[in-house]
């Protein structure tokens, strides 16, 4: 623990996700550049959004579902 950082309880998965990858892989940085991005978007819910890489996409989308409990193990898969 870093000397006087206070203790901070995490309750969910993707904070858990985020704060591992900030604090092995990916400077905050550049997180934080990720985010403002996707904040420019000003998406909702219900629109499309169509990525160059469909795989890339799925696999995401995987990872997304994994982290949040509701993969299934079944199909491998999480098309929507």
């Amino acid at each position: 623990m870093v000397k006087g950082s206070p203790k901070v309880k995490i309750e969910n998965k993707i904070d858990m996700f985020v704060y591992l990858l900030m604090r092995d892989h990916l400077p905050c940085g550049e997180v934080e550049a990720i985010v403002q991005e996707i904040e420019k978007t000003g998406l909702n819910k219900t629109d499309e959004v169509r990525f160059s890489n469909g795989y890339l996409a799925e696999y995401a989308q995987n990872i997304t579902s994994r982290i949040e409990g509701g993969f299934n193990n079944e199909t491998g898969n999480n098309r929507r």
